[in-house]
Formats: structure tokens, sequence, C-alpha cells
């Protein structure tokens, strides 16, 4: 079981490069060493640490709460295995670097204009 590596909110930025190096590593076929393992690693802490900001965004959408919920929760499920459930490594990777991407955009948008 993979846990949380970070307790504050991670940088955007290193969130955004961390997901487009394991999406390239990935779609080159080398998801393996202690390099991506390290990558592993931090993608599962930003799903961590993202989580709760991005369930208060989600509990703000009237009509998609329980999608983006289910979503969050699939996240984190993938986190906390670090998609080693997968046969693959380089479609695991991909996997945890889309479930990280996903988590960090809620955890970001802004909540929903208030009716005025």
């Amino acid at each position: 079981m993979i846990t949380p590596t970070t307790s504050t909110l991670p940088n955007p930025h290193d969130v955004r490069a961390d997901v487009a190096v394991a999406l390239a590593l990935a779609g080159h076929g080398r998801a393996h060493g202690e390099l991506v393992s390290a990558l592993r690693r931090r993608l599962c802490g930003y799903i961590h640490a993202l989580a709760e900001p991005a369930r208060a965004w989600a509990a703000l959408q009237v009509e998609d709460a329980d999608r983006y919920q289910a979503v969050i929760r699939q996240a984190i499920r993938i986190a906390t295995t670090g998609a080693l459930t997968e046969p693959d490594p380089a479609h695991a990777l991909r996997l945890l670097a889309k479930a990280t991407d996903t988590t960090a955009r809620m955890a970001s948008a802004r909540p929903p204009a208030e009716a005025s």
C-alpha cells in the first residue's frame, strides 16, 4: 500500500510536470526502474494530498456530485495500490497519471457561481 508523501497541497506546476513525464514514459513503454518508482510515489502522494479539496469541489456540483465523488474514490483506490494491480507497467503508470491529473483538476476548479 502506498501512503501519502505530503501533508500540504502540492505545487500545481510540479503535478502537471510529473503527469506529463509519466504519460511520456508510459507512451514509450519505459515504466520500470528507480526513477519511475519515485515518480509513481509522487503521483500517489499528489492524489492523496488533493483528494480533500477535490471532494469539497465535487460536493458543490449539484447535478453530478455523486459521479465526481466516485471518480475521486477510484483515483484514491488507484493511488493506494499504485496501480500495481495492472499487469502492464506502462498502462499502470498511464492510469496513475490520468487519475492524478483528474484529481488535480477537480481540486483546483472554482466552485460554481452562486445564483444572484
